[in-house]
């Protein structure tokens, strides 16, 4: 496992704001104001105009809803369900988009780097869940799901069949997740890779793979991606790529 890929900014010189400071729009109800916590933002985020663009719901075990931490690097849209306690989201510079995370309990981090874009992740989120995004990755409406949540149980030994205590998800740098695509816990995708529209994914990939399928299967390989329709970067993202494996 890839831990240095969790490893936190620096976020000595943000701003901090506690969710007890945020206005009620930021709230669903009065009653998510149990949720105890703190924003940092970096210096030069507009924190008027960000607050607007995030929500805090409480869905479980209010009085022990506390130390969650989001920083902020860039403004995005963030709904966050609540459910427990010393929660860690980070997001970086220049990302845009929309976030829903769906969270269950306590000791979940999530890292999502820089350059990020998404027209939509839900995210599921287990306890002592572990998600990391890399750098310039690409979201279509899609999910993310690190976690079961319900047990599955063997009828005869009773032996639960899909417990993990550290439910991981790692995608990599510049990965492209298609429409309705969904990944799944275990997954490790590697960088410059392209997941298909409603493609279900499990498992650890090579880089610059074209993923596709129930489950996903490598359909190519030495492949990768722009953001440009006629690929006018495509110098840009090989010399990119090449350098993550340098």
């Amino acid at each position: 496992m890839d831990n240095h890929l969790f490893t936190r900014r620096d976020t000595s010189t943000f701003n901090e704001t506690p969710f007890s400071q945020f206005p009620d729009e930021c709230f669903s109800s009065q009653k998510d104001r149990v949720i105890k916590g703190k924003l940092l933002t970096a210096p030069d985020v507009d924190i008027d105009s960000l607050l607007p663009c995030i929500k805090l719901e409480n869905i479980a075990r209010p009085e022990e809803c506390y130390d969650n931490t989001i920083v902020i690097c860039s403004p995005i849209f963030l709904t966050i369900q609540f459910s427990g306690s010393n929660n860690y989201f980070e997001f970086g510079e220049n990302n845009s988009g929309i976030w829903m995370l769906r969270t269950w309990l306590d000791n979940i981090t999530m890292i999502v780097r820089d350059n990020v874009t998404s027209n939509g992740v839900d995210c599921f989120l287990n306890p002592n869940a572990r998600v990391y995004i890399g750098e310039d990755c690409m979201f279509s409406l899609c999910h993310i799901n690190a976690g079961d949540n319900h047990a599955v149980f063997d009828m005869e030994t009773k032996e639960i069949l899909n417990e993990v205590h550290a439910p991981t998800v790692i995608i990599r740098e510049h990965v492209w997740v298609g429409l309705l695509a969904s990944v799944l816990e275990g997954s490790d995708i590697g960088a410059g890779s392209i997941l298909a529209t409603k493609s279900v994914c499990k498992g650890s990939f090579p880089n610059q793979s074209l993923l596709a399928g129930i489950p996903s299967q490598v359909k190519r390989s030495n492949v990768s991606w722009s953001r440009d329709y006629l690929a006018s970067d495509r110098e840009e993202v090989i010399k990119f790529l090449n350098s993550l494996s340098a």
